[in-house]
């Protein structure tokens, strides 16, 4: 176990630097530079606009200019953000506890819904209950976040007017636990639409697929309740391909992050990451870029963990 481990971490050494060189290649190959807004100013001189681009590093090449930012990142350093003239690190971690509460909360709930949904579904098989649940599956899986949203935000927020359209709090300030929640409703409504949708149909399969097993016959002749079947049998051998689902979507879920609070105007990690986009602030973009990256790195390791204690054979093969 502990060897599997050690390579799974040592892969993901190249495999995060070769994200950071393809997303700062992208993001500088992208039309528009961060001196776009001083080419705004009419007071603004091309002295003005070379002494700002030597300033930034941006005559450079652009592996030069990256190197530069690998060093200081390296150190500790994500950069001053050319668009706020403010750390980005100070700026990443502003915004990463909205980011976290939608996206935790959504995810739990998604697993906490299509969990039991797909038991029960796997249970009966094509029965109109398990006709119902795929169906709704599909629909969520199939729906785009953006769409679902506008609808959310259409009926509830500007029809009857019970949900608040965007934002995390109130306009008045008052940080509110209830308004908090109020304002969190939508989100995660649209967030987990599309995560249960997955989820479902994994479990649906994968319980399908272990309830034909040997062993469950042999623990109903034992007299196991089927309650006790599932607790014991079906749910440990069942929640390794879900558990592999889950930790696959972590870069859908940052991507719909972006949507998301971008629909909602959710201050997070998202709706930062689209505005260093539009300001081409590329030492904001590596930083978003590079936290999601190591999120998404993590949750693929951690899934390998709990593939480790679901089945230990797992990682003794490998």
């Amino acid at each position: 176990m502990k060897n599997y481990l050690i390579k799974r971490f040592i892969i993901l050494i190249p495999t995060f630097f070769g994200i950071t060189i393809l997303v700062y290649i992208i993001s500088t190959l992208a039309p528009g530079s961060p001196l776009d807004l001083l080419l705004g100013d009419s007071q603004v001189t091309a002295a003005d606009i070379e002494r700002k681009a030597n300033e930034l590093g941006l005559n450079e090449p652009v592996l030069i200019q990256y190197f530069h930012w690998l060093s200081g990142l390296l150190k500790g350093n994500f950069g001053i953000s050319f668009r706020t003239n403010t750390p980005v690190l100070g700026m990443i971690m502003e915004r990463l506890g909205p980011t976290l509460l939608l996206t935790v909360t959504a995810t739990i709930l998604s697993i906490f819904i299509a969990v039991p949904l797909g038991v029960m579904s796997a249970y009966k098989p094509y029965s109109l209950w398990d006709y119902i649940s795929s169906g709704l599956a599909f629909i969520g899986t199939a729906t785009p976040n953006f769409f679902v949203g506008l609808i959310l935000i259409y009926i509830f927020a500007v029809n009857l007017g019970i949900l608040p359209l965007g934002g995390m709090y109130d306009s008045s300030g008052m940080r509110h636990v209830s308004s908090l929640l109020k304002h969190l409703i939508m989100p995660v409504i649209v967030f987990s639409l599309q995560q249960v949708g997955s989820i479902l149909r994994q479990t649906r399969g994968s319980v399908i697929e272990v309830l034909q097993e040997d062993f469950i016959t042999m623990s109903r002749a034992k007299g196991l309740t089927e309650f006790e079947i599932i607790l014991k049998h079906v749910l440990r051998n069942a929640l390794i391909p879900v558990v592999t689902v889950i930790s696959s979507m972590m870069p859908y879920i940052i991507g719909g992050a972006v949507v998301t609070e971008q629909i909602f105007s959710w201050p997070g990690l998202g709706s930062l990451m689209v505005q260093s986009i539009n300001a081409r602030d590329y030492p904001t973009i590596m930083g978003v870029a590079t936290f999601i990256a190591i999120v998404v790195l993590l949750g693929n390791f951690i899934a390998d963990l709990i593939y480790g204690a679901l089945d230990p054979k797992i990682s003794h093969n490998r």
